[in-house]
């Protein structure tokens, strides 16, 4: 009765609601590994390079991180945390969070078997097909993943759809 009950599932609902979890030396590098990758990905995927217009290489993310002496806390929610770590990087590192605006036509004999891939990779707006079976739409997302989505329309319509950058 060391916590005021008798009770099984009143003493487990204590121990859930007021206990804390130790970790073992392991547990904690793999959830701060894990939290540092999570971070480390979301600055690739969503920033860039204002320079170049590219998206940082993962490896200098990483030598950044450690140059500035960056802490990833393994206990808070990455997402709390990206804010203030791209504050220090941006020290040594110039990090733009831009977004780009593509406008893409597809051809109507790739509009069938390109335009599903895309779709369920990204979010389109402004979906117009037309009559003669091609398919038209506005893209937008972060500057970090422009030379992917670049990529993945030419290589399913074989460097045919025509690609309209957008200004903001």
């Amino acid at each position: 009765q060391w916590l005021g009950t008798a009770d099984i599932n009143e003493a487990v609902r204590i121990i859930v609601q007021k206990g804390e979890l130790a970790f073992t030396q392991e547990q904690r590098k793999k959830m701060f590994d894990a939290k540092k990758k999570k971070i480390v990905e979301f600055i690739h995927m969503n920033a860039s390079d204002p320079n170049t217009g590219l998206p940082h290489p993962i490896q200098r993310i990483e030598l950044a991180m450690e140059q500035v002496k960056v802490h990833v806390d393994p206990y808070q929610p990455a997402d709390a945390q990206i804010e203030p770590i791209i504050k220090q990087l941006r020290v040594i590192l110039p990090i733009s969070m831009e977004k780009f605006k593509i406008r893409v036509l597809i051809p109507a004999k790739y509009s069938s078997t390109a335009y599903s891939p895309i779709k369920h990779k990204f979010s389109l707006q402004q979906e117009n097909w037309k009559d003669d079976g091609s398919v038209e739409f506005v893209l937008e997302g972060p500057a970090g993943i422009k030379p992917d989505i670049f990529n993945l329309i030419n290589k399913l319509t074989a460097g045919e759809a025509v690609i309209e950058e957008l200004k903001k």
